[in-house]
């Protein structure tokens, strides 16, 4: 199927001779979109991809057809869609259908949907009680590659950090010993 817009295309098939014959309604192109990556962090940045939807915008919404709208993206002339955007940062933790809608309702609007899952930030704690001075071993997954990540013992306004780690190129905490502290109990 060449990249053209949604709809209803006439096929033509001609001999050298020049006899042509036209079916009509014989070619309908239906919408196309991809997430890429399909799971993320809310606010990640995510790209939109897709093929066969009229020229124009083309809304997105998290929840399906009646969903929260999240965002608005381009199709060219050719019905093709390429676009960056954010995971909305509303979003919660789960597997998602996302609706795509794209051209004028009653006249051209065609409809496709793909699955995003929102990943939940995992940070764990082992174990997790103790007197003050019990090793506690913290690791997680799911933050900032190649960042620092500051542990706080309760509030970060009123208390200094309890420690600190940092995240691998795949925003991972290794194992990271932290102790708890003697203002623990206050």
């Amino acid at each position: 199927i060449p990249d053209v817009a949604a709809g209803l295309w006439p096929v033509i098939a001609s001999d050298k001779a020049g006899n042509e014959v036209t079916v009509v309604d014989a070619l309908t192109v239906t919408p196309t979109i991809t997430l890429t990556p399909d799971h993320a962090l809310t606010a990640s940045p995510i790209t939109v991809t897709g093929s066969g939807w009229p020229a124009g915008t083309v809304n997105l919404y998290i929840g399906g057809v009646f969903g929260d709208f999240w965002a608005a993206v381009t199709a060219d002339s050719n019905g093709k869609i390429s676009q960056i955007v954010n995971m909305d940062p509303g979003a919660s933790p789960g597997t998602w259908q996302v609706a795509a809608i794209g051209g004028t309702a009653g006249i051209d609007e065609v409809v496709a949907a793909a699955y995003f899952t929102v990943d939940p930030r995992v940070l764990i704690m082992t174990p997790l009680q103790g007197p003050i001075g019990t090793k506690v071993v913290v690791t997680g997954n799911d933050f900032s590659a190649d960042s620092n990540i500051v542990f706080y013992w309760v509030e970060p306004l009123s208390n200094p950090p309890w420690g600190m780690a940092t995240t691998d190129s795949n925003g991972v905490i290794e194992p990271t010993t932290l102790y708890i502290p003697a203002q623990s109990g206050s």
